[in-house]
């Protein structure tokens, strides 16, 4: 059965991107420490706790990729990983240059900001463009942008899971990957997650990332529901010995995922539709869902042109602060879909077949 777009799936990835700008724009822009004390509390959770929304791309990349595995049917596991490459690197890459452009020209007007990226070398850029610039300990151009690369690491393993149970076990692979999947985030929930040194590994995130993947293959194949609640369990024992939001974030989603997905195949099977919401919200909806990545890749140089611009301005009142925030978010919002329509489209188009979908993923969301 083939299962269209969800619904929950678009919102979670608008609210998460979004959370993720908020997030950047308080803990970097110097108009964020003059907003009106009544926001204090709003600010705290956005420097403090807004990040954790990464857990959720973590998720519903794990939940995607079932689709991508179920319904593209087999690939070679480097076809796999050159399609996913261009899927994610040539937008990126654009965006990158866009980033460091603003960076470039914010500079004079932020001469005390060092949260500011340096002028990045070529041996950076190169690092930066094979996704291996936090092994290399080299800075990032941008901010989030480690996540990109996280991303690819967490779909090389995924492929080498299911390539790995299509050799050995071909008449139960698909058991065996989930298997395999169910044990390594065991593992990354008690070990690998715990342990801060591993976080620029796939490993570290596997735990989330394992959620997603079996909450997803639970919709597909019911049989394998009973799987995915015991993963539930072993995050809810893995909480008890170490407490982390961020897992209990991760595993909330991935209920929800699993939940509405189920939800979704019942109510498909008797005929229904998945969303009663008018035609025009339904396309928004998706078009924000859509340029969430883009969104992910360019909004931290509209929050460096605001800053400079805040630095040159000779007000610092709160509402002036206020207002120059939601502006910046609104700019970032229009910069995402910009990127993504002018940029992003034509790039997929000019690629061809070679940026499609890999069969073995579909996008995930936002990298953060």
């Amino acid at each position: 059965m083939v299962m269209h777009r969800l619904v929950l799936v678009d919102w979670l990835k608008i609210l998460a991107a979004h959370l993720i700008v908020w997030h950047h724009l308080c803990f970097y822009s110097p108009m964020a420490d003059h907003l009106p004390s009544m926001l204090e509390g709003w600010r705290h959770f956005m420097v403090s706790d807004a990040r954790k929304a990464v857990q959720v791309f973590l998720v519903i990349g794990g939940f995607l990729s079932v689709r991508g595995l179920l319904q593209g049917g087999q690939s070679s596991i480097w076809d796999s990983l050159r399609r996913r490459y261009l899927r994610l690197v040539p937008i990126y890459f654009v965006a990158l240059l866009l980033v460091t452009l603003m960076v470039a020209l914010a500079r004079a007007s932020l001469p005390h900001a060092d949260w500011l990226p340096i002028s990045p070398t070529w041996r950076e850029w190169f690092s930066h463009a094979l996704l291996i610039n936090g092994w290399l300990d080299h800075e990032a151009i941008s901010s989030g942008v480690w996540y990109v690369a996280m991303d690819m690491q967490l779909f090389v393993v995924w492929t080498l899971v299911a390539a790995t149970s299509r050799r050995f076990w071909p008449h139960q692979w698909l058991t065996a990957a989930a298997w395999i999947v169910w044990a390594l985030a065991a593992v990354s929930l008690f070990v690998f997650n715990r342990a801060p040194e591993w976080n620029e590994w796939a490993l570290y995130f596997f735990g989330a990332y394992g959620l997603g993947l079996l909450a997803g293959l639970a919709c597909e194949r019911p049989r394998f529901a009973p799987m995915f609640w015991g993963l539930c369990l072993v995050a809810v024992a893995a909480l008890m010995v170490d407490y982390r939001d961020r897992i209990l974030l991760a595993l909330i989603t991935a209920i929800g995922l699993q939940w509405w997905g189920m939800r979704w195949r019942e109510h498909a099977t008797q005929g229904g539709h998945s969303e009663s919401l008018g035609a025009t919200l339904r396309g928004w909806r998706s078009v924000l869902a859509e340029s969430s990545y883009a969104l992910f890749l360019i909004h931290f140089g509209i929050i460096v042109l605001a800053s400079a611009f805040w630095e040159e301005s000779s007000s610092r009142s709160a509402t002036h602060a206020l207002v120059l925030c939601v502006l910046t978010w609104v700019a970032s919002a229009y910069a995402g879909l910009w990127l993504h329509r002018g940029i992003e489209r034509p790039l997929k188009a000019w690629l061809g077949p070679r940026a499609k979908r890999s069969p073995l993923m579909a996008t995930g969301a936002p990298k953060v």
